[in-house]
């Protein structure tokens, strides 16, 4: 018995144009949509969304880019950087405030640049430690 590996999260190929050409010309010859979904193996709210983007002239090619959401992002890290610095007691929400992006954004170019939630460099001496005996 073999077992394959399946590369997981990864997104999905989108169809290929021809593809789409050939569903929208069925659909011009008078085809049902629910009909030439089972034809070609796709779902129907693909037909429909495509068939409604050709007829208000958006175009079927797939549409490329970011996802809706990450748009907002922070370019300049050293000028956040000089301004964390300079104002190291904001909150993330402050912050996103003054750079008008999302809390999220804020913590990710947070991370980007370095900085950690952690307030000491290093751990303290034998105060932590585990000595083994109990008092």
């Amino acid at each position: 018995m073999s077992v394959s590996k399946v590369k997981r999260n990864a997104m999905p190929k989108a169809y290929s144009d021809d593809l789409r050409q050939k569903v929208i010309a069925r659909l011009e010859g008078g085809g049902q949509i629910k009909t030439i979904a089972e034809q070609f193996g796709i779902g129907t709210a693909t037909v429909q969304r495509w068939w409604s983007r050709h007829r208000t002239g958006e175009g079927l090619a797939s549409r490329q880019g970011t996802a809706p959401g990450h748009g907002a992002k922070i370019t300049d890290l050293a000028a956040f950087a000089a301004y964390v610095a300079a104002n190291p007691d904001k909150t993330q929400e402050a912050m996103g405030s003054d750079w008008g992006v999302s809390r999220m954004c804020i913590c990710r170019t947070l991370r980007r640049i370095g900085w950690t939630y952690k307030k000491r460099p290093s751990a303290t001496g034998n105060g932590m430690r585990n000595s083994g005996r109990r008092s």
